[in-house]
């Protein structure tokens, strides 16, 4: 025989199903279940990172069953956070790969990276580099090996600026100049821009065309030590703006008369058909032309690895390390050339395995990654295996 509840039960039970239902209400007024929810039907795996040819590229796949729309990428250790422009949108079970320019690309034992959506959703991983650069450098050893790229419209600037790293191994003769970029067969008299190392004097100059157009830094380079220069041109209203900044500070800046002239000349670096007699022994790595003038923001957000790319028309990240070829990975097409007479050698290039660059990194304030064979797990541990390391080739 079935027992009938009492009054008295009953009302307990409805005063119990009413205080939870209030209390879940409550809840999702004050926002305390409604973003495990979201959670729940938005969730983003990050599978893969790899570095290649000064990009970050960051596999994400949509493993939830709502679209998501991701809106920003960060290295959190760097302190590093690139907008997405445009945004990834990603529906269920979708897959896409994020790009972002980041120069060191290169060896890391873990990189830690986060992704965030419009929503404020994050998905972040510590994992191996799946795929990385090998650092090299170009070379030049004697007098007249070189790299040549053909002439462009787009390498033709009155405002510009050039930016690499250089390490000297050795000054040679102690006169003359080399260039580290010169745009023009000959010297000041016709070339349309050029940076230079003075092997006297031990400085970098930056000039164009003309006599005494030019101005020189006031750091000397020592022998054996990486140095990121920046030389600026900017011609504006009858006059050009010079500027020299050295490891991200300013060291000298200047206006002159008259203005930089374009020609239809090949670009080089090492040597051209003027500066090609003294012996001189130096690296470059790392090289970029934009055609328009760097913030000294820029020129430090470059150095700790976040690549400026608006107004790039080069970039020789110099890490063949063999054959003929420099490829431009700016996609502009301004592949770089060895002089089959005279082809400059190959180098360890810079990396954040360098002293040197530690060192620059710390002094200008910024996160120093800790060397691969140091790296602890204080980071978050990945949720997903990562996939087989492969070393370039």
């Amino acid at each position: 025989m079935r027992r009938a509840v009492s009054p008295a039960a009953a009302a307990v039970i409805l005063i119990a199903v009413a205080v939870v239902a209030g209390l879940l209400v409550y809840a999702w007024v004050m926002g305390w279940i409604r973003w495990p929810l979201r959670e729940a039907s938005t969730q983003i795996v990050i599978r893969d990172v790899r570095g290649q040819d000064g990009y970050l590229r960051v596999e994400v796949v949509n493993v939830g069953d709502r679209s998501c729309n991701i809106t920003r990428l960060a290295l959190p250790y760097e302190g590093i956070s690139y907008d997405l422009q445009p945004s990834l949108l990603l529906k269920p079970g979708e897959s896409s790969v994020i790009s972002v320019p980041y120069a060191w690309t290169y060896y890391r034992d873990k990189i830690w990276v986060r992704v965030i959506t419009e929503d404020g959703l994050t998905s972040e991983v510590e994992i191996p580099l799946s795929y990385w650069d090998n650092p090299y450098a170009i070379r030049f050893e004697g007098s007249a090996d070189r790299v040549i790229t053909p002439d462009a419209d787009d390498l033709d600037l009155i405002e510009l600026t050039i930016e690499c790293w250089v390490k000297i191994l050795s000054y040679g003769s102690g006169w003359g100049k080399a260039p580290v970029v010169v745009k023009g067969n000959f010297s000041y008299t016709s070339f349309n821009y050029a940076l230079l190392i003075n092997l006297k004097y031990h400085d970098i100059e930056v000039a164009y065309t003309g006599n005494k157009h030019y101005i020189y830094s006031s750091t000397r380079l020592e022998v054996g030590k990486w140095y990121h220069v920046v030389g600026i041109i900017k011609y504006s209203g009858g006059s050009t703006y010079l500027a020299i900044y050295v490891n991200g500070e300013l060291d000298y800046e200047r206006t002159k008369s008259g203005s930089p002239q374009p020609n239809d000349q090949p670009l080089f670096s090492g040597a051209n058909n003027y500066y090609y007699i003294p012996e001189r022994k130096f690296l470059v790595d790392d090289l970029r032309i934009y055609n328009r003038t760097l913030t000294q923001e820029e020129i430090r957000d470059n150095i700790r690895g976040k690549i400026t790319t608006d107004g790039l028309v080069l970039w020789w990240r110099f890490d063949e390390g063999s054959g003929g070829t420099v490829e431009d990975v700016s996609g502009n097409g301004h592949d770089g050339f060895l002089d089959p007479n005279a082809p400059p050698g190959w180098d360890t290039g810079i990396s954040l395995e360098d002293e040197d660059v530690r060192e620059l990194l710390s002094s200008l304030g910024f996160p120093v990654p800790l060397k691969h064979d140091l790296l602890t797990c204080l980071l978050p541990r990945a949720a997903l295996a990562p996939l087989g390391r492969r070393h370039r080739g």
